[in-house]
């Protein structure tokens, strides 16, 4: 019934060797069978180690070090590893989903932050607002009117701490700041500027945002910034001039004059407004016709990074728009620099690039068109003023020859 010795040995036989097949379906050889056993012995073996010789908390402890030097793979793997250990541990799940979320998977960050969402639901603001970057629209909305309420309940929660322990020396910092806040509010408000703008109430709930969030923090200059976007939509130029006004009031002395004379003292600020943001706020002074404004801007982005096409097509974008013809030169220059930029980086926006052209052929021919020509200008520039302190220390010499004529004649 069950057949002979020999042909259940010949099934047996046929059976291993039917298991023993590599990834592309040919048949593994028994050195190459053993050396797969070897191999998976090995990792089973370093896995064991890695967990002995790490906890939950000091592998994601690797992961942030490997975050801060931009060494994503070697995050990856101790993510990898630490979920391996707690699959639901929130704090992997969130390295995780941050991990991947720089790396561009954002469906595998998605999977890690609603994972960590399902297993705690109502402790932890930071995920929901991950979720809400990662989504948009309507979706996107939820996830960050969810993290906005746990961020206030959160830093109720601590203020409450802290004033049951006045009497101590000692007391800790608040985890959950109003600018913390306020930003939340502000990514709020951007949703209903662009991608709801046609949902019901859409204007009265986006400038309900805002309110909270300059309410919050009326010392940010996004939330002021915001507002001006707003009074734009709203086609109320004054109010988003005094907005925008009361926004670079905020930050812009942090940051100079954008002709290189820095901050005082020479001392190095970080920008309390990020790079992107900055650039909106130069688009909307251009809207404003706020031309000095918008490239006193432009000119801090371009000491910080000048190798951003949209920053020097913006700069020429200024001066053409400005409509004078001393600043056709300055309009030549900028638009150049920003098409040989556009070509050196391989961007791929053409309609930038067509308008480039556009305003270039609209120009014509003339000064600026020559790369060195900024350069030149300044060494013109440059002579000049000597020229003038020379004439200065002329005068100054010829009066006090003059001077001392007269004290030798008395």
């Amino acid at each position: 019934m069950g057949g002979s010795k020999a042909q259940r040995r010949k099934r047996g036989k046929h059976s291993n060797t039917k298991s023993r097949k590599n990834e592309d379906g040919t048949s593994m050889s028994r050195q190459e069978f053993q050396d797969l056993v070897e191999q998976r012995r090995q990792e089973k073996k370093a896995a064991k180690k890695t967990s002995s010789q790490f906890s939950i908390d000091q592998l994601l402890e690797k992961v942030d070090e490997y975050l801060d030097t931009f060494e994503y793979e070697m995050a990856q793997k101790f993510c990898q590893r630490a979920l391996q250990m707690e699959p639901d541990n929130v704090r992997a799940l969130e390295s995780s989903g941050n991990l991947l979320a720089e790396l561009g998977d954002t469906d595998g960050a998605r999977k890690c932050f609603g994972r960590a969402i399902t297993v705690c639901p109502e402790e932890g603001f930071s995920k929901y607002m991950y979720m809400g970057q990662l989504h948009e629209g309507l979706e996107g909305l939820q996830f960050f009117q969810k993290g906005v309420e746990l961020m206030i309940k959160e830093r109720d929660g601590e203020q409450k701490e802290e004033s049951g322990a006045s009497c101590s020396s000692e007391s800790s910092a608040s985890k959950v700041t109003n600018a913390d806040i306020c930003r939340a509010y502000c990514s709020i408000a951007e949703i209903f500027l662009t991608d709801a703008c046609f949902e019901e109430d859409s204007d009265e709930r986006c400038k309900a945002a805002i309110d909270q969030a300059v309410n919050e923090d009326p010392h940010s200059p996004e939330a002021h910034q915001l507002l001006a976007s707003y009074w734009l939509s709203k086609d109320n130029k004054q109010e988003a001039i005094a907005s925008m006004k009361k926004s670079l009031s905020l930050w812009q002395h942090l940051v100079g004059d954008g002709e290189g004379g820095g901050t005082s003292d020479d001392i190095i600020v970080e920008p309390i407004l990020s790079y992107e943001n900055r650039i909106g706020a130069a688009k909307i002074l251009m809207e404003l016709e706020m031309w000095d404004e918008s490239e006193n801007v432009l000119h801090t982005l371009i000491e910080e990074d000048d190798e951003v096409v949209q920053v020097w097509y913006m700069l020429g974008l200024v001066q053409h728009e400005r409509g004078l013809e001393q600043c056709k030169p300055q309009a030549r220059y900028y638009l150049h620099k920003a098409k040989k930029l556009y070509c050196a980086l391989s961007c791929d926006d053409e309609e930038v690039l067509v308008h480039i052209d556009e305003l270039l052929t609209s120009l014509g021919p003339g000064e600026g068109d020559q790369e060195d020509w900024m350069e030149r200008q300044g060494k013109e520039e440059e002579e000049e003023e000597d020229e003038e302190d020379g004439d200065i220390d002329s005068e100054a010499s010829s009066d006090e020859e003059e001077e001392e004529e007269e004290e030798m004649e008395h």
